[in-house]
């Protein structure tokens, strides 16, 4: 049977540091820490994660919770690269589920102090959720896209409001003038990312000059009901917009049904421009212009940042990931 004393001798260091590598604490290099970790994997050893847990007062386990479903495209595509991150450090993930933004951070917190959680991420955190308790809990804490600072916080956000900026001046630049906006409803729900991407575009239109028509402006849920629902709404004023802006990919396949029944061709009768860039966004027809939430680099960086909080390391505030624009079919030259 194999031990840390077989690995340190062919890794050339002490037991001690191949233990400190295994257990992901600090005092051992990077390059070290993966050669043992190269050798350990060779010989097919793994530590006792009871007996792990024990000396080093860890269960080894992440939690994680969204008010969103966790199938959603968002949810997946992020949780993806962050499960990939924090099994290097053979942690596990345990799944609370809530959609009641009142109560869910003080129930998720309580779950997790009773499992004696190691970390939590949180996401979709939304208007009237006590974020104080965040706060007052020792857990450290990983949120994606919000603004709080705390001891044992780090938050990790999409630049929303660049993005959507981003995607108004595309418009513009198109020769749109008209253009609508469908999001969420940011007076029940209100997370960071749907007032960024709406204040995103009421100030270009400001800075632009262009109309604000109250009736070119729906919201609702992140959901393809939304989006067909809301078309349908601006559907029915006198005056139609040239362009729809969506701030979610779910909710412009939604409204793009919507305009493909009234027999509009997307793309050349109507522009869509989304945001997220999920999978599905390349593969529909038209294919969705959109603007690009960097999944990966938003799960990777959440894991990383949350181990270093788990280990004790100091970290230096708050990090915005960039967006970027995805010219696809489903926008045009407006020519009128």
């Amino acid at each position: 049977m194999t031990t840390i004393y077989d690995i340190a001798k062919i890794a050339g260091v002490s037991p001690a540091s191949v233990s400190r590598a295994l257990n992901g604490l600090n005092g051992v290099s990077k390059e070290t820490r993966d050669r043992i970790l190269q050798i350990s994997k060779a010989l097919d050893y793994y530590p006792d994660t009871i007996a792990r847990g024990l000396s080093l007062k860890r269960s080894w386990l992440i939690g994680v919770s969204s008010v969103s479903e966790f199938n959603s495209p968002f949810f997946y595509n992020l949780l993806t690269h962050f499960s990939n991150e924090v099994s290097k450090e053979t942690y596990d993930l345990l799944f609370f589920q809530s959609k009641d933004r009142k109560n869910r951070i003080q129930e998720i917190i309580t779950k997790a102090e009773r499992r004696k959680i190691d970390g939590l991420l949180l996401t979709n955190i939304g208007k009237g959720e006590p974020i104080h308790l965040l706060n007052e809990c020792s857990i450290p804490i990983v949120v994606i896209n919000a603004d709080i600072t705390g001891k044992n916080i780090c938050c990790i956000s999409t630049d929303h409001y660049g993005g959507a900026f981003q995607a108004m001046k595309y418009l513009i630049k198109l020769g749109h003038k008209k253009i609508g906006y469908i999001g969420e409803d940011l007076e029940r729900i209100g997370t960071k990312s749907g007032i960024d991407r709406f204040r995103g575009y009421l100030e270009s239109l400001k800075i632009f000059d262009l109309p604000h028509r109250k009736e070119w402006v729906q919201a609702g849920d992140y959901d393809l009901q939304t989006g067909y629902l809301s078309a349908k709404e601006i559907i029915k004023s006198s005056d139609w917009p040239s362009a729809i802006f969506c701030a979610f990919d779910t909710i412009a396949i939604g409204a793009m049904r919507a305009f493909q029944e009234e027999g509009l061709i997307i793309g050349k009768d109507i522009s869509i421009i989304g945001f997220d860039d999920i999978n599905i966004a390349s593969e529909i027809s038209p294919p969705l212009t959109t603007i690009r939430q960097d999944f990966a680099r938003l799960g990777s960086i959440a894991g990383q940042q949350l181990i270093k909080l788990i280990v004790g390391d100091e970290l230096t505030g708050n990090l915005i990931v960039p967006s970027q624009l995805i010219e696809r079919e489903s926008t045009c030259t407006y020519l009128n």
